[in-house]
Protein backbone atom coordinates (compact mmCIF):
# COMPACT_ATOMS: atom_id res chain seq x y z
CA UNK A 1 0.00 0.00 0.00
CA UNK A 2 1.48 3.31 -1.01
CA UNK A 3 1.56 6.53 0.95
CA UNK A 4 -0.78 8.16 -1.57
CA UNK A 5 -3.38 5.46 -0.99
CA UNK A 6 -3.03 5.78 2.78
CA UNK A 7 -3.55 9.54 2.55
CA UNK A 8 -6.58 9.02 0.30
CA UNK A 9 -8.13 6.61 2.80
CA UNK A 10 -7.48 9.08 5.64
CA UNK A 11 -8.96 12.01 3.66
CA UNK A 12 -12.08 10.04 2.73
CA UNK A 13 -12.51 8.93 6.35
CA UNK A 14 -12.15 12.52 7.59
CA UNK A 15 -14.68 13.68 5.01
CA UNK A 16 -17.17 11.07 6.25
CA UNK A 17 -16.69 12.06 9.88
CA UNK A 18 -17.18 15.78 9.18
CA UNK A 19 -20.09 15.24 6.72
CA UNK A 20 -18.23 17.12 3.98
CA UNK A 21 -19.88 17.28 0.55
CA UNK A 22 -16.63 16.35 -1.21
CA UNK A 23 -12.93 15.78 -0.60
CA UNK A 24 -9.89 16.15 -2.82
CA UNK A 25 -7.25 13.44 -2.94
CA UNK A 26 -3.99 13.12 -4.85
CA UNK A 27 -4.20 11.15 -8.10
CA UNK A 28 -2.50 7.78 -8.56
CA UNK A 29 -3.50 4.50 -10.20
CA UNK A 30 -4.37 3.02 -6.82
CA UNK A 31 -6.51 5.96 -5.70
CA UNK A 32 -8.31 5.95 -9.06
CA UNK A 33 -9.06 2.22 -8.66
CA UNK A 34 -10.28 2.84 -5.10
CA UNK A 35 -12.65 5.58 -6.32
CA UNK A 36 -13.89 3.33 -9.13
CA UNK A 37 -14.72 0.56 -6.64
CA UNK A 38 -16.48 3.03 -4.33
CA UNK A 39 -18.53 4.37 -7.25
CA UNK A 40 -19.40 0.92 -8.66
CA UNK A 41 -20.67 -0.22 -5.26
CA UNK A 42 -22.81 2.89 -4.81
CA UNK A 43 -20.85 4.26 -1.86
CA UNK A 44 -20.05 7.65 -3.41
CA UNK A 45 -22.07 9.81 -5.76
CA UNK A 46 -19.22 10.45 -8.17
CA UNK A 47 -15.59 11.30 -8.71
CA UNK A 48 -13.72 13.38 -11.26
CA UNK A 49 -10.09 13.94 -12.14
CA UNK A 50 -8.91 17.57 -12.07
CA UNK A 51 -5.56 19.01 -13.12
CA UNK A 52 -4.29 21.81 -10.88
CA UNK A 53 -1.18 23.98 -10.67
CA UNK A 54 0.39 23.21 -7.34
CA UNK A 55 3.34 25.51 -6.65
CA UNK A 56 5.19 28.65 -7.72
CA UNK A 57 7.09 26.81 -10.45
CA UNK A 58 3.89 25.99 -12.26
CA UNK A 59 4.15 22.21 -11.89
CA UNK A 60 0.82 20.61 -12.68
CA UNK A 61 -0.65 18.05 -10.30
CA UNK A 62 -3.61 15.82 -10.89
CA UNK A 63 -6.17 15.36 -8.12
CA UNK A 64 -9.42 13.45 -7.75
CA UNK A 65 -12.51 15.13 -6.34
CA UNK A 66 -14.72 12.61 -4.52
CA UNK A 67 -18.38 13.56 -3.96
CA UNK A 68 -20.16 11.76 -1.15
CA UNK A 69 -23.64 10.28 -1.28
CA UNK A 70 -25.92 11.60 1.48
CA UNK A 71 -28.90 10.20 3.34
CA UNK A 72 -30.76 12.46 5.79
CA UNK A 73 -27.94 15.03 6.07
CA UNK A 74 -25.28 12.41 6.86
CA UNK A 75 -22.93 10.62 4.52
CA UNK A 76 -23.93 7.19 3.28
CA UNK A 77 -20.42 6.00 4.17
CA UNK A 78 -19.90 5.82 7.93
CA UNK A 79 -16.13 5.41 7.80
CA UNK A 80 -13.20 3.67 6.20
CA UNK A 81 -10.43 1.83 8.05
CA UNK A 82 -7.13 0.47 6.82
CA UNK A 83 -6.50 -3.21 7.40
CA UNK A 84 -3.04 -3.62 5.90
CA UNK A 85 -0.47 -1.16 7.23
CA UNK A 86 3.22 -0.60 6.51
CA UNK A 87 4.14 -2.22 9.85
CA UNK A 88 1.82 -5.20 9.40
CA UNK A 89 0.64 -6.36 6.01
CA UNK A 90 -2.48 -8.51 5.87
CA UNK A 91 -2.32 -11.07 3.05
CA UNK A 92 -5.36 -13.31 2.76
CA UNK A 93 -5.33 -16.48 0.67
CA UNK A 94 -8.50 -17.95 -0.81
CA UNK A 95 -9.23 -20.01 2.33
CA UNK A 96 -8.97 -16.91 4.54
CA UNK A 97 -11.17 -14.93 2.13
CA UNK A 98 -13.87 -17.61 2.23
CA UNK A 99 -13.79 -17.56 6.04
CA UNK A 100 -14.07 -13.78 6.22
CA UNK A 101 -16.81 -13.33 3.64
CA UNK A 102 -19.45 -14.14 6.28
CA UNK A 103 -17.81 -12.00 8.97
CA UNK A 104 -17.99 -8.66 7.19
CA UNK A 105 -21.36 -7.21 6.20
CA UNK A 106 -19.49 -4.16 4.94
CA UNK A 107 -17.31 -3.83 1.84
CA UNK A 108 -13.71 -5.03 2.08
CA UNK A 109 -11.27 -3.96 -0.65
CA UNK A 110 -8.53 -6.42 -1.60
CA UNK A 111 -5.50 -5.77 -3.82
CA UNK A 112 -4.91 -8.84 -6.00
CA UNK A 113 -2.70 -9.73 -8.94
CA UNK A 114 -5.63 -8.72 -11.17
CA UNK A 115 -6.04 -5.29 -9.57
CA UNK A 116 -8.10 -3.96 -6.69
CA UNK A 117 -11.50 -5.53 -6.12
CA UNK A 118 -14.01 -6.20 -3.38
CA UNK A 119 -13.83 -9.28 -1.17
CA UNK A 120 -16.79 -10.88 -2.94
CA UNK A 121 -15.23 -10.37 -6.38
CA UNK A 122 -11.94 -11.90 -5.18
CA UNK A 123 -13.77 -14.99 -3.92
CA UNK A 124 -15.67 -15.30 -7.21
CA UNK A 125 -12.36 -15.07 -9.15
CA UNK A 126 -10.66 -17.56 -6.77
CA UNK A 127 -7.71 -15.32 -5.95
CA UNK A 128 -6.30 -13.97 -2.70
CA UNK A 129 -4.38 -10.81 -2.00
CA UNK A 130 -3.61 -7.98 0.38
CA UNK A 131 -6.57 -6.65 2.36
CA UNK A 132 -6.41 -2.87 1.94
CA UNK A 133 -9.38 -1.41 3.81
CA UNK A 134 -12.92 -1.95 5.05
CA UNK A 135 -15.81 0.42 4.36
CA UNK A 136 -18.40 0.88 7.09
CA UNK A 137 -21.86 1.71 5.76
CA UNK A 138 -24.73 3.38 7.61
CA UNK A 139 -27.77 1.21 8.29
CA UNK A 140 -30.73 1.32 5.94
Amino acid sequence: MTRTLSNAIANINFGCITNARSVTIKYSKHTHELCKILYDNGVIQGYSSIQTIGNKLGIKHQVIRVEFKFRADTTFLKGIRRISRPGGRAYWNLYALNRRIGQYNNIVIVSTSRGMMTLKDAVLNNIGGEAICILYMRGA
